[in-house]
């Protein structure tokens, strides 16, 4: 899959994160010609994206917290709105895994996504090496723009 959108004649539609149910069962032989991907749902306190380049790292929480009181399955749903952001440190384990993450790809750049789970753990949901990040500057003042104009400089410097 390249992108998260599918075309269709009465207009293009985003894929979302949609929870499996047991009576979706009925259709799994169906799924043979569909791209799919499962994953455990996690009961997440907070959707994170953390901005890798080079060795700096930032990373943005985002909560959105449905009227049932448990944080949204898909952050991305209603285009962002109502998402509270703020920055989150990041644990030091996570920090070394996520730069033997990259360099196994040899990406100088990354966004990752991770939901922390409501007794604290990180998971990894993706690593995407063209993900976006430009929004975070303009929401949560996340100064990852700087990363670059520093990185530029470095380059020209060098």
């Amino acid at each position: 899959m390249s992108s998260g959108y599918i075309e269709r004649e009465s207009g293009d539609s985003i894929i979302y994160t949609r929870e499996f149910h047991k009576t979706n069962l009925i259709h799994l032989e169906s799924l043979g010609t569909c791209p799919v991907m499962f994953q455990e749902k996690i009961r997440k306190r907070t959707d994170v994206r953390v901005t890798v380049l080079d060795e700096a790292m930032i990373a943005i929480e985002m909560n959105r917290i449905e009227s049932s009181g448990e944080q949204v399955l898909d952050i991305r749903r209603d285009n962002m709105r109502n998402i509270q952001y703020g920055r989150i440190e990041i644990p030091d384990s996570i920090r070394t895994n996520l730069r033997a993450l990259l360099v196994s790809y040899g990406l100088r750049f990354a966004a990752v996504d991770f939901g922390i789970s409501k007794t604290g753990e990180w998971v990894f949901f993706e690593i995407n090496p063209n993900g976006q990040w430009a929004w975070l500057d303009l929401e949560a003042d996340a100064g990852i723009s700087e990363l670059f104009v520093q990185s530029f400089r470095e380059c020209i410097y060098a």
